[in-house]
């Protein structure tokens, strides 16, 4: 699963900043014009609320599962989904987390013990 999480970051990442990158080199860096047109319609103003509303459930998920499980680099999910979206914080903590538990799964012989 690492090698999927990681590819899903890599694709995460690269579809929103492209979309990102070609909105602002044709418009300017202009944030409200960026979010006038986040919030142009009735359609993008639900995706963009259930975008965020699943942010929030996501930070509390990782925040919670992350803590009970020991992982340290918790704090680049927020800048994550922040400055590139949940489509590449989400996979990152999933890599993360992967990467703990099979780190703890061959410690314990290949048994995997929740914590």
């Amino acid at each position: 699963m690492k090698k999927f999480y990681l590819f899903a970051m890599v694709i995460g990442a690269a579809l929103p900043l492209y979309f990102f990158i070609t909105f602002f080199a044709e418009q300017g860096f202009d944030v409200m014009k960026f979010l006038n047109a986040a919030f142009a319609s009735k359609a993008s103003t639900a995706l963009i609320a259930d975008l965020l509303l699943s942010a929030l459930v996501a930070f509390v998920f990782v925040a919670r599962d992350g803590k009970q499980l020991g992982i340290n680099k918790l704090w680049m999910v927020i800048p994550g989904t922040c400055l590139v979206g949940l489509s590449f914080s989400l996979p990152l903590y999933l890599y993360f987390r992967e990467v703990k538990t099979g780190a703890r799964q061959s410690s314990m012989g290949g048994k995997y013990v929740e914590a």
